[in-house]
């Protein structure tokens, strides 16, 4: 009996042990993929002893990607020193783009010639007078290539109105100046009317155009690259920082233009005129409903305002007008 079952044992041992065999010979036949190893993510997910040191590695690695993606956005310092340095330019570059001009005179100053011509009989002559000659003292001695005097009628309805009528301005474009002067200030007295234009001539003269014209870029595209630069904590603080300094350049151009036409014509000229552009604009926020000039006053608040106030430019009038 024992002689039977040893030979059947011993069969199934060498059944048993040549199976793997065969299997690893038939595997051999088989054409085989290269091999693929299992990510090391499910790995240690699988041994539950190591999943402190999964969650561990993820969070190392989130940090490694958050500060790849801030390295790819938050520029470098040469990056920001080259941002500010265009700024320069482009501030330096503009007040030669709006000199810069044909010689031939574009339409709207055609047109503004034809308005020129007209005004002889609408204007008194004591006032176009001298208007003209502070029209050409302009562009005396400049780049611009002339300069036109343009009457800005009143279309209001309101007898209590601040509008351009009541205003001037100038706008410079292709090498050449048209000055906006408000139908009210061209027929009050003369004395007003020049000291307003020699304000305005100011501004297109000299080093105030070139301050302008960098306190123009600052407030623009200086936020800009201050939002590119500066982190969000800090953010708030240097964009209030820009916006302190350019204004402080705006009201620095207004009250130099102040004084200077003070000293050109007189210092009560030169304050009477403030005291109309006030008194006009008083009058119309007196009109207005109670919640508008609440929210005007916010805004304008929020805003900085590019004109100082008008009882800090009476006295720059009254002190340095000599």
């Amino acid at each position: 009996m024992l002689s039977v079952i040893a030979p059947l044992t011993s069969t199934i041992g060498r059944r048993t042990r040549t199976k793997p065999a065969s299997t690893s010979a038939s595997a051999h036949l088989r054409p085989t993929a290269s091999p693929r190893r299992a990510p090391r993510k499910i790995t240690i997910l699988n041994n539950r002893a190591s999943a402190s040191s999964f969650v561990k590695a993820r969070c190392l690695v989130s940090s490694y990607e958050r500060l790849y993606i801030r390295g790819k956005i938050v520029p470098r310092g040469w990056e920001v020193a080259a941002a500010c340095g265009l700024l320069l330019v482009l501030a330096v570059a503009l007040p030669a783009v709006l000199r810069a001009g044909k010689k031939s005179e574009p339409q709207w100053a055609r047109a503004a010639a034809v308005h020129e011509q007209s005004l002889s009989g609408r204007l008194p002559a004591a006032t176009l007078g001298l208007a003209r000659e502070i029209m050409a003292a302009m562009t005396a001695g400049t780049r611009w290539r002339g300069s036109f005097l343009y009457i800005s009628r009143c279309t209001e309805e309101d007898d209590v109105h601040y509008a351009t009528c009541c205003a001037a301005g100038t706008y410079a474009r292709g090498g050449r100046l048209l000055v906006i002067l408000g139908e009210h200030l061209a027929a009050g007295p003369p004395e007003l009317a020049v000291a307003v234009l020699g304000h305005e001539r100011r501004h297109v003269s000299g080093w105030r155009l070139y301050l302008y014209s960098l306190a123009a870029v600052a407030s623009v595209w200086g936020l800009a690259v201050a939002g590119w630069a500066v982190p969000w904590p800090a953010l708030l603080l240097v964009a209030a920082a820009l916006r302190v300094v350019t204004t402080a350049l705006f009201w620095t151009i207004e009250i130099s233009c102040d004084v200077g036409s003070a000293r050109d014509t007189s210092a009560g000229a030169m304050l009477a005129a403030v005291d109309y552009t006030e008194r006009t604009r008083r009058g119309e926020r007196a009109l207005w409903p109670s919640w508008k000039r609440r929210a005007v006053i916010v805004l304008t608040c929020l805003a900085w305002p590019d004109h100082p106030p008008f009882i800090m430019r009476r006295a720059a009038i009254r002190a340095l007008a000599r």
